[in-house]
């Protein structure tokens, strides 16, 4: 089939002529050729046939020998019965050639088919394997951090019991330098100092 652009090109004529033809002919031309919108009411874009081609040339042979558009239409009608019997022509041998070219399409889109099937069947199994990874590391990262924090609580909690124990040692050392001291205090009053002669210092110890 022909778009409009290109059957305009090869009937010499501008794009309005070739929307002005089809409405007037439109009883002779296709469905293809004159329908307006599609099933769903979008804006449709007209194709024409080989058969449409032919009736739009026969129009403007017509219409330059001077034939209004009206005489134009009826000498279209009257030819109306050849141009269906050439509907009917069929080819076998070409018929035969598009069905297998067709199959062969749909070989092959049946192959790209099974193609994406297969990727998206192995582009599923990685995205499973990704997120049992993931969860597995995931899993493990939480078991980590959660030694770490036990580990943090037993350190706290040892550095608080040797902060306990430095602060009992140190009331003890006080405790301990207290008593040496009176010791000395008590040593000096029963030995007095060297320096007193030796018959002084026996005196005052009898």
């Amino acid at each position: 089939m022909y778009r409009a652009g290109q059957v305009a090109k090869m009937l010499a004529i501008s794009p309005s002529t070739l929307r002005l033809w089809t409405v007037e002919f439109a009883s002779e031309l296709s469905e293809f050729a004159i329908r307006r919108t599609t099933a769903d009411g979008a804006p449709a874009q007209r194709r024409f046939t080989e058969i449409d081609l032919q009736v739009l040339r026969e129009a403007g042979t017509c219409l330059r020998n001077g034939l209004t558009y009206r005489e134009t239409l009826d000498h279209l009608r009257a030819n109306r019965h050849h141009r269906q019997i050439e509907r009917r022509i069929v080819d076998p041998d070409a018929l035969q050639a598009q069905i297998a070219v067709l199959r062969e399409a749909l070989r092959a889109k049946d192959d790209a088919l099974a193609e994406a099937r297969r990727l998206t069947g192995a582009l599923e199994d990685q995205i499973g394997e990704s997120r049992q990874s993931a969860r597995a590391e995931h899993q493990a990262y939480d078991q980590a951090l959660t030694a770490l924090r036990r580990e943090l609580v037993t350190e706290r909690d040892l550095g608080a019991t040797l902060r306990i124990q430095a602060s009992d040692l140190r009331s003890h050392v006080r405790l301990l330098e207290a008593e040496l001291a009176q010791a000395r205090s008590d040593a000096g009053e029963a030995y007095p100092s060297s320096d007193s002669p030796w018959w002084k210092r026996r005196r005052r110890a009898s």
